[in-house]
């Protein structure tokens, strides 16, 4: 299948699997939410969050939109207390599995940029204020401390990717190849600035 150039949160999708092994199954829905991280099931999340009905044995199958192209790979169901489909499901965004295939074209197995800075939320619980990812820690000779990056500076946007959360910003790092340059945008003292920072 060929990979979708680009989806927006209430497009038509469908979902190709093999239900609870029943044999080739297709449920539609439409996308809920783009760029979910941090649900807690990957180490890096970048996922397409839809409402089109997956259960059990439908993992790796696909998620299309109505050309066919591919939003994503299913991957995951958020659920409490069974493995039913409640209609929020999750594929692997196709961006991802793009960035994935190209680092083993080229290197023969995954190859990431490594963050060089340690962040936790800006905010806390019942905390008011900006989101994004304050930078705790900054590791000497990385990307970002070249790039002048320091502690308690808020990283709110990595190559134009919006960064509200913690995963949000290990899943911007794992988008970019190496040797790429973007802009990462922060708060810093109040104020909003953009720095230029080269990911070898």
């Amino acid at each position: 299948l060929p990979l979708a150039e680009s989806t927006d949160i209430g497009n038509p999708v469908c979902a190709i699997g093999n239900s609870f092994g029943l044999d080739l199954s297709l449920t539609c829905g439409v996308i809920s939410a783009l760029q979910v991280s941090g649900v807690g099931f990957n180490p890096v999340e970048d996922f397409v969050q839809t409402d089109a009905a997956v259960n059990p044995g439908m993992s790796g199958g696909a998620l299309v939109d109505s050309t066919g192209a591919m939003i994503g790979l299913l991957s995951a169901i958020f659920t409490k207390k069974s493995d039913s489909n409640i209609g929020v499901n999750f594929a692997v965004s196709a961006q991802l599995l793009q960035t994935v295939l190209s680092s083993y074209q080229q290197y023969g197995r995954v190859v990431r940029v490594q963050p060089g800075l340690l962040v936790r939320p800006s905010l806390f619980p019942g905390e008011t204020g900006t989101m994004g990812a304050r930078v705790v820690r900054v590791e000497n000779d990385r990307a970002e401390a070249r790039a002048g990056l320091k502690v308690d500076d808020i990283v709110l946007s990595v190559g134009g990717r919006r960064i509200k959360r913690v995963g949000a910003y290990r899943a911007a790092l794992a988008l970019l190849p190496k040797g790429t340059t973007v802009p990462v945008t922060i708060l810093r003292d109040n104020v909003q600035q953009t720095v230029s920072v080269r990911y070898n």
